[in-house]
């Protein structure tokens, strides 16, 4: 997906620092939109949204309590994260200020999410390409 793809679908949402596209199974950095100040280490935190929500995902399980309609929310002190699986092949991370309203993050998140779901490609793991070629 085009950078201004991502910028375009997150414009105007108040109190979002950034959003992070993570390429699953492999969680790598697939896409990113940060405010222009943030000086994150993108491709870093990338890795560890995937890692996080597939520990999440199996935590679940054992407890018998996975859904597909899961989210990953964690609060700090200057920031709050919401991860969130967009079928099985990516997640998407939105960093907002610590202070945005909860019921209005998840209001532009789902908007959000609905817009991404028609710009992402179907990603294909490399195994499962493999095992479908021919000789």
């Amino acid at each position: 997906m085009a950078g201004p793809s991502l910028e375009q679908a997150v414009r105007g949402i108040p109190s979002l620092r950034g959003v992070f596209v993570t390429a699953m199974p492999d969680c790598l950095l697939f896409d990113s939109w940060t405010r222009p100040d943030e000086k994150w280490a993108r491709e870093e935190a990338s890795a560890y949204f995937g890692d996080l929500v597939r520990a999440n995902r199996e935590a679940l399980k054992s407890l018998a309590s996975w859904s597909s309609d899961m989210q990953v929310t964690i609060e700090s002190s200057d920031l709050l994260l919401v991860l969130r699986e967009l079928r099985e092949d990516f997640v998407v991370t939105f960093a907002f200020e610590h202070t945005a309203p909860l019921g209005m993050v998840r209001l532009q998140i789902k908007r959000t999410l609905s817009v991404l779901e028609d710009l992402l490609p179907r990603v294909e793991p490399f195994y499962a390409v493999k095992a479908n070629s021919h000789p």
